[in-house]
């Protein structure tokens, strides 16, 4: 399914993208300070880096079953 380097690098850019625009648009519409909530903060620090290499790791048992 992901297996363009180019796609995923693509969508992950375009993923952050809409992410940033979200949270700038959210930003707008409540002007107040931003408290931050340290799970939300663990969230967006490391969640994409979690995804990412858990999505590394699916591939590449995948790819050594199938040789």
């Amino acid at each position: 399914m992901f297996v363009s380097k180019w796609f995923v690098l693509t969508l992950t850019w375009v993923f952050a993208l809409l992410l940033s625009l979200g949270f700038r648009f959210w930003g707008f519409q409540h002007p107040e300070p931003f408290h931050i909530r340290p799970l939300l903060l663990f969230a967006l620090l490391f969640g994409p880096s979690f995804l990412m290499g858990a999505w590394l790791l699916l591939i590449r048992f995948q790819t050594v079953e199938t040789k």
